[in-house]
């Protein structure tokens, strides 16, 4: 039983103390014997009042630490304490841009006409095209004399886009005729337009409207597909085509003869308003040129349609050959982006200032910042438990139509082809695909509108190990090669965005006037 001994006479009593002990208020107190009973419901407060208290003290750090990976100890001013350093940062373009969009990637079409903070931007998509199987006639029959009906150009959409979906855009088709196109060939998105002949067709639609179905195919054999943009053009490569054999200097005899004769489609994008749609190569239901022909079989008219993939997913996608690694031709392709300044991304470029108020980051190919955290070289010797970039981005009114970036990548060095790692990058390096977990490094769009980077590797090491304080760069690419020792070659490739030229953004930098927005440096330490 518990306080049934004069319950009233005082507080140890009440809350019941332990058998044969005397009341400390009241030595006289004859002992007596009480049963051991817990009163649940206050073990209970008392563990829920510990958690509060443990989650509060670790609340202290985490609403201004967001970054997880490791146990922070809270800011208590008595054993662990904290900075923030100031950085510089300066707008600069990625004039080195050597990105290229692979046959498996998203392919980007389409135009930003009036991006009110950052210009304008183009892209245009170049590929081969080619048979399924070479030495072989793809019309059936060549001495039937087949008839074209039509042709078209089908290409498969993705369902991605980036600006405006209800915005009408054109997509012009042109026959490819510079010889500098060539199989077996990367190209860089900052590539020079290649040269190209007459139109072969146009279509103008919005990318909303691909969602809807179209049947395609032939009478017989018609099926309805959505997603795709089909284009009719011209019938003079369709005759083209079937005017050609598989003899040894016909096009159908082998990829050389076939690139050599016809060098591939380009699809460029006029009278865009602010939108670009991407689409994929490597459907070759829905990416193909198709030559709907008949050929007279008597009274009977026998309509049938030859279809030409991109090369790479044709008869040419194989690299190498069965009795020797020579590398085949294979076909090609070339996502042009360019990218034209205006707004304030253009007066930040050329004003002349060292540390910008504001950073212009736009994906490859495009823009980035040089940061450079100066106080980093006078601190004195400290354990770094976190230490910490904070990006911000800056609110608009365009940024629903043009959203930000959903990475950010952070390197070290100015030299924009011989950028390395940071060193808390190799906590997140996965060897051997080089690529970099944002959940501990940091880089991803968080929902308090930052970017944040765990340095605290890299500023420990510039403490304790005299290492540089090197120059930042902080950008936006589709994919990049860093320089990095611990993999065959001394490089990596990293993809970062999901693809090409995707994504634009205004975030504080060093010299914003509101400091709790400012691009800075948040250190948490304790002495030594």
């Amino acid at each position: 039983m518990i306080g049934r001994f004069n319950r009233r006479h005082c507080a140890w009593r009440r809350a019941g103390f332990p058998a044969g002990r005397r009341c400390p208020e009241h030595p006289s107190t004859p002992q007596i014997h009480f049963v051991k009973k817990f009163s649940w419901p206050l073990v209970a407060l008392a563990v829920v009042v510990t958690l509060g208290w443990a989650i509060s003290s670790c609340r202290k750090i985490n609403e201004a630490t967001e970054l997880g990976g490791g146990l922070v100890p809270p800011v208590d001013n008595i054993n662990t304490f904290d900075t923030v350093l100031d950085v510089h940062s300066n707008n600069v373009l990625r004039g080195d841009d050597s990105a290229f969009v692979g046959p498996s990637d998203e392919m980007a079409i389409g135009a930003l006409n009036n991006d009110p903070e950052f210009g304008k931007t183009t892209a245009d998509l170049y590929f081969h095209f080619g048979p399924t199987v070479y030495k072989r006639y793809p019309f059936v029959h060549r001495d039937s004399l087949p008839t074209i009906d039509s042709v078209v150009l089908s290409i498969g959409y993705t369902g991605n886009y980036y600006g405006d979906t209800s915005a009408q855009v054109t997509f012009n088709v042109a026959e490819i005729t510079d010889a500098e196109f060539k199989d077996s060939s990367n190209y860089a998105v900052n590539h020079a337009p290649f040269q190209t002949g007459a139109s072969l067709g146009s279509k103008t639609f919005r990318l909303r409207e691909l969602n809807d179905s179209v049947p395609i195919g032939i009478a017989r054999d018609t099926f309805k597909v959505a997603n795709v943009v089909r284009i009719k053009l011209n019938n003079s490569i369709g005759e083209r085509l079937k005017n050609t054999d598989t003899s040894v200097i016909g096009s159908f005899n082998s990829y050389g003869n076939f690139y050599r004769d016809f060098k591939g489609i380009a699809v460029t994008a006029s009278s865009a308003e602010n939108a670009i749609g991407y689409f994929t190569l490597a459907d070759t239901v829905k990416t193909r040129l198709i030559v709907y022909y008949h050929e007279a079989a008597g009274q009977v008219r026998d309509t049938s349609s030859a279809s030409f993939p991109h090369g790479i997913y044709g008869a040419g996608y194989q690299t190498t050959s069965g009795s020797s690694n020579d590398l085949k031709p294979r076909g090609t392709q070339a996502n042009l982006i360019q990218r034209t300044p205006g707004g304030p991304f253009q007066a930040a470029l050329g004003n002349g200032i060292a540390n910008d108020e504001v950073v212009y980051i736009q994906s490859e190919p495009g823009s980035g910042a040089t940061i450079h955290i100066p106080g980093l070289s006078t601190l004195s010797n400290r354990v770094v438990h976190r230490a910490e970039l904070i990006v911000t981005r800056e609110p608009n009114v365009a940024n629903n139509l043009f959203p930000a970036p959903p990475n950010l990548l952070l390197a070290r060095g100015s030299g924009l082809d011989t950028l390395r790692g940071v060193t808390d990058d190799s906590l997140t390096a996965t060897i051997p695909s080089g690529s970099v977990n944002a959940s501990l490094f940091g880089g991803n769009l968080m929902d308090d509108g930052t970017y944040r980077f765990n340095l605290t590797r890299h500023v420990q090491g510039i403490i304790t190990n005299a290492r540089p304080n090197d120059t930042l760069f902080l950008f936006a690419p589709f994919r990049y090669i860093l320089k990095d020792t611990r993999f065959f070659g001394g490089q990596r490739a990293i993809t970062v965005l999901p693809r090409i030229a995707y994504g634009r953004v205004a975030v504080s930098g060093g010299a914003f006037a509101d400091r709790t927005r400012r691009m800075r440096m948040r250190i948490v330490y304790s002495k030594l």
